[in-house]
């Protein structure tokens, strides 16, 4: 019984997941000046530490990865 309603709790999670996807694609391609974006590039500013990491090397690797994607100038 209890693997039947994990099935079923799974399935209405998938459905639920799904039906919000239109929704979302709505918004991208994001342009340059998206609120979204500069904030996502302010971020880095903000949470940088006097070593100049951003918390662990690995997000302080995702981060560099991110603002690299966004072909920006990020000084």
């Amino acid at each position: 019984m209890r693997k039947h309603s994990m099935a079923i709790l799974a399935l209405a999670l998938v459905v639920l997941m799904l039906s919000s996807l239109p929704a979302m694609a709505n918004d991208f391609p994001l342009s340059s000046g998206d609120s979204v974006l500069v904030d996502a590039l302010d971020y880095p500013c903000d949470a940088q530490e006097a070593d100049v990491s951003i918390g662990s090397f690995a997000v302080s690797a995702w981060v560099v990865m991110a603002v690299a994607d966004t072909s920006e100038d990020y000084q």
